[in-house]
């Protein structure tokens, strides 16, 4: 899988590094890669090949491109609000599926958002614990919090992503 230059993963998955490039998480001159791995991911639309294939570093064009894939692949523009959840929710299910270390996860979580909402507080807050690096039954209790409370907040987005 190939990384951004500010070294997140490009999974392949269009609408979350839409959203990551609209958080500033994926830069603009990784989207022919982001677009590549869309490609081999299954998604295929003439706009999508274009931007794969681009070789300029002009943002403006390589972002209309990008607006014109996610149109094509009946993806909409997302909002920061929408953004910021849609990635959340990715690590939240990356979490579930131990795709990630629960702690490494919650962190990931809160670390998003400037105002942290209420909904993510728990992260937050069990993420914070201290000293369970060095109790490995608390560090269990804590991770097993943290897996239900990524369960949860998946349930409670299920109507926004």
């Amino acid at each position: 899988m190939t990384r951004s230059r500010s070294g997140i993963p490009l999974s392949g998955d269009l609408a979350l590094t839409a959203a990551l490039h609209s958080l500033g998480k994926v830069l603009t001159d990784d989207l022919p890669a982001a677009a590549a791995e869309a490609l081999a991911a299954g998604a295929d639309t003439p706009s999508l090949r274009r931007l794969a294939g681009a070789t300029t570093s002009n943002a403006f064009e390589l972002e209309e491109l990008l607006g014109r894939a996610l149109g094509e692949l009946g993806i909409h523009a997302v909002t920061r609000e929408r953004a910021l959840t849609a990635v959340a929710r990715h690590r939240a299910q990356q979490i579930v599926d131990g795709e990630i270390g629960p702690v490494e996860g919650a962190g990931m979580i809160w670390r998003l958002f400037d105002d942290y909402p209420a909904i993510v507080m728990p992260f937050l807050s069990l993420e914070d614990m201290h000293g369970y690096e060095t109790r490995p039954r608390a560090r269990r209790r804590i991770e097993a919090e943290i897996v239900e409370e990524a369960k949860s907040y998946l349930a409670k987005t299920a109507d926004s992503s």
